[in-house]
């Protein structure tokens, strides 16, 4: 299988190397009757900042009958860091694609190719002869 790997604003660690090519087994063992040259992977990554605010609380308080005020800032989001991107499974009929995100990106790719591996089986069903997911198919019902 050949694939592709893009990044934008960001750089791919040796784990998350590591991460990719064990979800890249995966698919290229479901797609095991293929040609092995045939599937094309692309995978693009960006990562993004929030634009967020600060929400400022002023309280009053009253010690020794002078007034004090305390500010607290209360951020909308813990992390202002988060990745997204698409994934494009090239295949002979028909091209899957799929988005994701997600605040780190070895949880953002998992959701990305845990959608993938879902039009993928679905992909299997309708597009390769003899494919089902009943292996055994004395628990279907004749008519």
């Amino acid at each position: 299988m050949n694939y592709h790997i893009t990044t934008k604003v960001c750089t791919l660690s040796g784990t998350v190397r590591d991460h990719f090519l064990r979800h890249l087994r995966q698919i290229e063992k479901d797609l095991s009757d293929m040609d092995p040259n045939l599937p094309i992977l692309d995978v693009i990554v960006r990562e993004h900042n929030k634009k967020r605010l600060n929400h400022h609380t002023i309280e009053e308080m009253e010690l020794n009958g002078s007034k004090a005020y305390l500010k607290t800032i209360h951020p909308k989001y813990p992390s202002s860091v988060y990745f997204d991107g698409s994934i494009r499974l090239i295949l002979p009929k028909k091209p899957l694609f799929v988005k994701f995100e997600g605040g780190v990106i070895d949880k953002a790719l998992d959701v990305g190719f845990e959608r993938l591996l879902k039009e993928l089986e679905t992909y299997k069903g309708k597009h390769f002869s003899g494919y089902s997911a009943y292996r055994d198919h004395s628990s279907i019902r004749d008519g």
